[in-house]
């Protein structure tokens, strides 16, 4: 997955590109190299999602992300799973409720 600016539209570009096989095989010898660009019409090539926002649209996008986070659930802290408003059977408890 990757984040960029493209400066002359300025425009965020966020790609996510399937991970292959060989990309997993290649992960511990190149993890410093840079991932070759993927063309979105290569009928061969691996899955790619391409979008592109305009600066405002991911500003907001980020101001309701933080938002959508932040009224997330607490995780238990016995295992980290997140609690319902019921309480949840805690693996961690041997089932009991926490």
């Amino acid at each position: 997955m990757t984040l960029s600016w493209d400066e002359d539209r300025e425009q965020v570009l966020i790609e996510a590109r399937e991970m292959t096989d060989a990309d997993l095989e290649d992960e511990e010898d190149e993890a410093d190299e840079e991932i070759a660009p993927v063309r979105a019409d290569d009928a061969d090539g691996p899955d790619l999602v391409r979008v592109t926002l305009e600066l405002a649209d991911a500003q907001a996008f980020v101001t309701r992300a933080v938002a959508v986070v932040r009224a997330g659930r607490l995780p238990c802290p016995n295992c980290g799973e997140p609690l319902e408003p019921h309480g949840h059977f805690c693996v961690r408890r041997n089932g009991y409720a926490h």
